[in-house]
């Protein structure tokens, strides 16, 4: 295995200029956040600042430097918010590969677990806001319907030390270590968000059609039952820009960044691969790696293996007519199948609104309440 690429001093020292440059860009946020028109409240606007300055002023090892690892994030934002709640203990399982890990956030013994990958490009790792926005869908669950659900957060490789398919392959061997732990299917939901959210779709595909480089996923057969479901939030469905807003100024997501993430993402990890198995064409590649890309008929087995597909987005951000289309397309394809297919938007909501805590300012919460009730539903009817 090849050792992880380093950052160099002149790399970190550029890092600390970009940070410093981020935060006088919040600076000047406060200061134009009356006369904004990207409709956030206060916080998210000048986050919002933060974010775009630091997120295109960066590459992926000085962001990866800046932020620090998941494993840091995990165990940090554990401390401040969960080690007091009754019965609690940190817990994070090493995966086959060496290289991926499980963090856990719940009670040992509760038999429903959202799997989680968190998104930003394969680039960023695991953060505040991901723990925050499935803790708090954990803590509602706990306390409003009274279901015990354990979280299992998946860090993955980063870009640039792990390019495609190394993320779907560490995805897979979560969901393998769940059913090694005996964890039925029905009592296991797939969730993430923005790059995470299509690593859930992604992993869908490889379940209908292994990938030619990754080991199949057997899914257990005493008795053989379907996952709970699959949500993507905001799922960055797609690497090209055909619906792409890349003059929407109003997201977090600046068009420049789109482009060369989207770049960096379309990236083989040649050494681990097979891609030029020739049983595989290269439009079947380009349906694991890009779900939009794919026929109707590459969905029809769903049924087997989930019934219950949730996606949502925010109409103004910078994906919303590729993910409001990919969603008629798969509602298309599972017609005279049971899955159900569900769409929520929100309106004049950005990109991963509900997991950065930056819901449009005339939200009436009910964009995260459908959510939360999404998830509830699957989970109190198995």
């Amino acid at each position: 295995m090849s050792p992880p690429l380093q950052l160099t001093i002149n790399d970190k020292f550029q890092a600390i200029g970009n940070v410093i440059s981020a935060f006088f860009s919040a600076a000047g946020a406060v200061l134009d956040f009356e006369i904004s028109t990207d409709n956030l409240t206060f916080t998210p606007h000048i986050k919002k600042a933060y974010v775009r300055s630091l997120l295109s002023s960066c590459n992926p090892l000085q962001l990866q430097w800046v932020f620090g690892s998941s494993t840091k994030a995990y165990t940090s934002w554990f401390n401040k918010h969960v080690v007091g709640e009754e019965g609690l203990k940190m817990r994070t399982d090493i995966l086959e590969d060496g290289g991926a890990k499980l963090h856990w956030i719940g009670r040992e013994d509760a038999e429903k677990v959202i799997l989680y990958f968190h998104g930003d490009g394969f680039i960023t790792p695991l953060n505040k806001d991901h723990l925050r926005f499935m803790n708090g869908i954990r803590l509602d669950l706990k306390y409003q319907a009274k279901v015990n659900v354990k979280l299992a957060f998946l860090e993955y490789t980063l870009i640039p030390n792990g390019h495609y398919p190394t993320q779907l392959r560490q995805a897979a061997l979560a969901l393998r270590h769940l059913f090694n732990l005996n964890i039925s299917p029905s009592n296991i939901l797939i969730a993430g968000d923005s790059t995470g959210g299509l690593l859930a779709v992604q992993l869908l595909s490889h379940i209908l059609h292994p990938h030619p480089s990754i080991e199949p996923i057997k899914m257990p057969t005493s008795p053989f039952v379907p996952l709970a479901g699959i949500i993507a939030v905001s799922p960055w469905i797609a690497l090209e820009d055909h619906h792409t807003r890349l003059d929407n100024d109003s997201d977090f997501m600046p068009d420049r960044l789109f482009k060369i993430w989207s770049t960096l993402m379309k990236e083989h990890d040649t050494k681990s691969s097979n891609l030029n198995d020739k049983h595989f064409q290269s439009s079947d590649i380009d349906s694991w790696q890009q779900p939009a890309s794919a026929p109707a008929e590459w969905w029809h087995d769903t049924y087997k293996y989930t019934s219950h597909i949730l996606l949502t987005y925010g109409t103004t951000e910078f994906m919303a007519d590729d993910i409001h289309e990919f969603g008629k397309d798969l509602d298309k394809a599972f017609r005279g199948t049971k899955v159900g297919m569900t769409v929520i938007s929100e309106r004049k909501g950005m990109h991963n609104g509900p997991v950065l805590g930056a819901l449009a300012l005339d939200s009436d919460q009910q964009f995260m309440k459908s959510i939360v009730q999404w998830v509830k539903d699957r989970f109190v009817k198995n």
